[in-house]
């Protein structure tokens, strides 16, 4: 059976490093990575690696990033997420001696991109939700 999801940490970490300061803590993204690898029994550390990687890009072209159309941002995910999950991808071929990059890689890249609008359109709509005000 094959089991495909958008991975949506990955999306709202792209969307809240481009947004002002609302950027996760490369902490925090540590934590939650391990705690990723943790639950799937995946090479301890390389999540933490994958989402600050995808933090530290978004948040370095934030302002390029928020100031352009939404194509271009959408087009700026899908060049991280694939680059980012290509890095992951070779890191535990090599540690594991296999070749982990199959049909099912490519299906949730796909989906994780093709659901990107979506998500976006909503944190956008409810940022507020998400940023203290000084009242």
């Amino acid at each position: 059976t094959l089991m495909v999801k958008p991975d949506i940490i990955l999306m709202s970490i792209f969307f809240f490093s481009v947004l002002e300061d609302t950027r996760p803590s490369h902490i925090f993204l540590m934590l939650l990575g391990l705690l990723d690898d943790l639950i799937s029994g995946s090479l301890t550390g390389i999540t933490s690696l994958e989402y600050i990687l995808i933090s530290v890009f978004a948040s370095t072209n934030k302002k390029a990033l928020w100031e352009q159309k939404f194509k271009l941002v959408w087009l700026a995910l899908a060049i991280t997420v694939v680059a980012v999950v290509l890095v992951k991808t070779i890191v535990l071929n090599l540690y594991n001696h296999t070749n982990l990059f199959n049909i099912a890689l490519l299906f949730e890249i796909a989906i994780s991109i093709l659901c990107y609008p979506a998500l976006h359109l909503l944190f956008y709509k409810k940022k507020n939700w998400f940023t203290v005000s000084d009242a």
